[in-house]
C-alpha cells in the first residue's frame, strides 16, 4: 500500500514531487489517519463519498461529499 504522506521529519512533511513539475496527484480509496503536519506544497482535498473531517490547530472542519478545501 502507497501512503500519502512518505517523508515526515518531525511535523515537516517533504514531498517527494519525482521528476515531475512539483504536481503530485493522488487518489486515496485507503483510510488512512494521518499525523499533524504541514507542508508547503498546496493541497486539495474532496471526498467522493461519506465524510472528511480536516483539522487546523484546534479547529475542525467536516467535509461532504463533493465539498473541496484547498
Amino acid at each position: 500500500m502507497q501512503y500519502i504522506i512518505e517523508i515526515l521529519d518531525g511535523l515537516h512533511e517533504h514531498i517527494n514531487y519525482g521528476a515531475s513539475l512539483e504536481l503530485r496527484l493522488f487518489h486515496n480509496a485507503e483510510y488512512e489517519d494521518y499525523p499533524e503536519h504541514w507542508h508547503t506544497g498546496i493541497e486539495i482535498i474532496m471526498p467522493i463519498y461519506e465524510r472528511y473531517t480536516f483539522l487546523v490547530g484546534k479547529e475542525s472542519y467536516p467535509l461532504k461529499e463533493g465539498i473541496l478545501l484547498v
